[in-house]
């Protein structure tokens, strides 16, 4: 991240306390013993404490279209970049109880605290997300805002249940056959494309009073290579990311997942590696993920990796330039220099 996002990411966190009170009040009003209380733990758990790709974005793009010294203008900001960061909570704990992951962020994931009711709680947390967009955003933007937080919530669901789909529920094995790069895109872009960096940037935009269709297209469309840039970063990071720094252990290749590392292993690999890859992926045995590990060493994938990034951020770069006459370039500069530099090199 550049220092100005560095900045805005200690603003908010120093600002997160009143977001708790504002939705803690709405939870004193159901007057339900404890359940207020249980808000605010489970708020000040799961929310803050990531990355803050989608705050960042979404923050950034509201002060740089609104213009920085519009009174009121940064509260606002901050209260919708905690929304957006309360979209990306509820996933995670959803997504740990799906995958069986304890661990989020260096310590326990909230469903080993909570159990099984952690189902709901996450469900609570999205109710949050729209609840505070709607205390701080009115008229069209509202409106706008919340069709898009619909729209993308939904493709998030369809994107995920693809993505755990990828293993045979009545064989217990990874639909090693069905990996192929077409597929892997197309969750990408509703797994992460969407939510990760059109949400926001269209909500900042909305925000803003820009309704311009056009605008809203270019965002989609650099949306969907940041997607896949941050998607498949997060995919090296799940091989190769050093686990004291990532927080969280390695899942992708025992639970089977169809990551862009697995694919492009697959195109690269002659016979005999592709049937090693096939007989030893998506086992939760260590014997058979080192196995599969040897073989990403023979076809350097790490290597493989660190070019196509290289080539895909010239080719987001090269969009921007193409919509700058639409959308204020530093809008996605930003959200591309936010997600430059979080890989372990």
């Amino acid at each position: 991240m550049r220092r100005e996002q560095i900045q805005a990411v200690r603003d908010m966190n120093a600002y997160f306390p009143k977001v708790v009170e504002q939705l803690k009040g709405m939870g004193d009003a159901c007057n339900l013993i404890g359940e207020s209380d249980w808000l605010e733990k489970l708020l000040y758990y799961t929310v803050p404490g990531g990355k803050m790709v989608r705050a960042v974005t979404v923050y950034e793009g509201i002060m740089v279209l609104g213009g920085r010294d519009t009174p009121g203008l940064k509260e606002k900001a901050m209260n919708i970049a905690w929304s957006m960061e309360m979209v990306q909570a509820s996933m995670l704990i959803a997504d740990d109880i799906s995958d069986e992951s304890f661990k989020r962020r260096g310590r326990d994931s909230w469903h080993v605290i909570a159990g099984k009711d952690a189902v709901f709680d996450a469900i609570l947390v999205s109710t949050c997300a729209y609840a505070l967009l709607g205390m701080h955003c009115d008229g069209e933007a509202f409106h706008r805002s919340l069709r898009n937080y619909n729209e993308i919530l939904f493709q998030i669901c369809m994107g995920q249940n693809q993505d755990n789909h990828c293993t045979d529920p009545l064989q217990g094995k990874a639909k090693f056959d069905e990996f192929n790069m077409d597929r892997y895109t197309r969750v990408c872009e509703h797994k992460s494309g969407g939510y990760t960096f059109f949400l926001p940037m269209s909500t900042a935009l909305n925000v803003c009073g820009i309704f311009d269709e056009a605008a809203h297209d270019a965002a989609r469309d650099i949306s969907s290579d940041l997607g896949l840039l941050y998607q498949v970063q997060d995919d090296y990071l799940d091989t190769y990311g050093i686990i004291r720094k990532m927080g969280k252990g390695r899942t992708d290749i025992k639970n089977g997942k169809c990551t862009w590392i697995i694919v492009e292993a697959i195109n690269r690999a002659n016979d005999e590696q592709r049937q090693r890859l096939k007989e030893n992926y998506g086992y939760d045995d260590p014997k058979k993920v080192d196995k599969v590990l040897e073989v990403f060493t023979e076809l350097k994938m790490k290597e493989v990796f660190l070019q196509w990034e290289k080539s895909m951020m010239d080719k987001i770069e090269g969009k921007i330039r193409k919509y700058s006459d639409l959308v204020n370039p530093e809008v996605f500069t930003q959200s591309l220099e936010s997600i430059k530099y979080h890989i372990n090199r």
